[in-house]
């Protein structure tokens, strides 16, 4: 009755639950606190290191790009870390500038001299209209950066127009393919931009790929016209460059070769993982899973001891054998584009672009072209090298979570 519900028992307990959620509610504020004041902690660590050697190890081990692999990753943009060429930071959410300025408006400052980053990923990322303005001011000054992608973030036609304006500024520019499409405060970017960025396909010849709407029917012409130019000037210019290099090393004297101990893919490719590699195939799916998860391409003693822990039989004739095409698929894919060898007799790595590599009876053989210098070092191998891959790279050949049975049914990879 409603008499009963003031009783003193009913009021005591009444209290009683609303002290709990009080005490719930503050145990989670002082977790969340913890958490918070744990990331400070570590980004004021990280403002103490100088060089890369007393970097902290990676703090996300599973590849998860969490608050403190973003601040790790950006302290490495600024150092000028020689081994990180692509820099992917889609779908993370940045924290907002005044919030935390060591993470967006520190990267911005820190591509302006990085000589070393080639590719930068940061679609949907919460990156704001003052970081924009910033970006603009780093394509002005930077020499590498090759692809950018800022798509689905809170930019405008004002910042879009500056950063436009700084490309055409410089002449150095080494960027192929800029991306900005889908800005969720600025769906198109007007006529003014659009005739700005016409002129800019004109005048930088290297760009071959603009990702964004064009409204005006003239500029939309116009921009495809000359980016398929471009595109067809840097094909030919690729082919005379690889001729040119073709020549030139069989030219140079061949040293004495390097005794190779582990290979470091550093990038990601720019195919999508199911133009290389069959979804449908278990076998290449359970080495693809195995990347992902270990960061390295497994020796066939491994892949047993991974198919025992799966339940599986040990590797047959047939995995064997996709182990070889994976592993021969994956190092195709790095040819003429930047890599990491490592010597193995004084661990010393060795930056540039992986000109060719052969296999034969287990000894393999790489042509590296050093970054700096430019000169050719051959590395010899009598057994397979250890193949490592960096956490962007995991991320990008990882299978995806469902497969369809033979019988049609939907599985988890697990269940197959």
């Amino acid at each position: 009755s409603p008499a009963a519900a003031s009783t003193p028992q009913a009021v005591s307990s009444s209290s009683s639950a609303s002290a709990d959620r009080k005490r719930k509610a503050a145990t989670l504020v002082v977790a969340g606190d913890a958490g918070i004041w744990e990331d400070l902690a570590f980004a004021a660590r990280l403002e103490e290191v100088a060089r890369l050697e007393d970097l902290p190890p990676n703090p996300s081990s599973r590849g998860k790009k969490t608050k403190k692999w973003m601040l790790w990753m950006v302290h490495r943009v600024h150092l000028n870390d020689p081994s990180l060429v692509a820099l992917d930071f889609s779908g993370a959410e940045m924290p907002l500038p005044h919030m935390e300025p060591r993470v967006a408006p520190k990267l911005m400052m820190a591509l302006a001299t990085n000589t070393h980053l080639t590719s930068l990923n940061l679609a949907d990322s919460n990156l704001r209209k003052p970081q924009g303005s910033q970006l603009g001011e780093a394509l002005r000054r930077n020499k590498t950066l090759e692809i950018l992608n800022i798509e689905s973030n809170h930019l405008d036609a004002d910042r879009i127009l500056v950063m436009t304006l700084a490309l055409m500024e410089n002449q150095d520019t080494a960027l192929t393919t800029w991306r900005f499409d889908n800005q969720k405060d600025c769906p198109f970017f007007g006529q003014i931009v659009e005739e700005a960025l016409a002129m800019l396909v004109t005048h930088r010849q290297q760009i071959t790929t603009l990702g964004f709407q064009c409204k005006d029917q003239h500029f939309h012409k116009f921009i495809r016209n000359a980016l398929a130019k471009n595109g067809d000037g840097e094909r030919r210019a690729r082919k005379v460059k690889a001729k040119q290099e073709k020549e030139q090393m069989k030219k140079e004297p061949k040293g004495r070769p390097k005794v190779l101990a582990k290979v470091t893919l550093s990038s990601e490719p720019s195919q999508a993982p199911w133009e290389v590699f069959d979804d449908g195939d278990f076998n290449l799916c359970l080495l693809r899973r195995y990347v992902s998860s270990k960061s390295m391409v497994p020796s066939l003693p491994q892949l047993n001891t991974c198919m025992k822990e799966l339940g599986l039989p040990d590797a047959s004739k047939k995995v064997s054998k996709a182990l070889r095409d994976f592993r021969t698929a994956l190092l195709n894919l790095y040819v003429n584009t930047q890599v990491i060898l490592v010597e193995e007799e004084t661990m010393e790595p060795y930056f540039g672009v992986l000109q060719s590599w052969s296999e034969k009876n287990e000894r393999f053989t790489f042509d590296l072209r050093l970054r700096i210098g430019g000169q050719r070092v051959t590395f010899e191998a009598t057994s397979r090298p250890a193949i490592e891959v960096s956490p962007e790279v995991a991320r990008w050949i990882e299978p995806e979570a469902k497969r369809v049975a033979d019988d049609g049914v939907a599985s988890t990879f697990e269940e197959f």
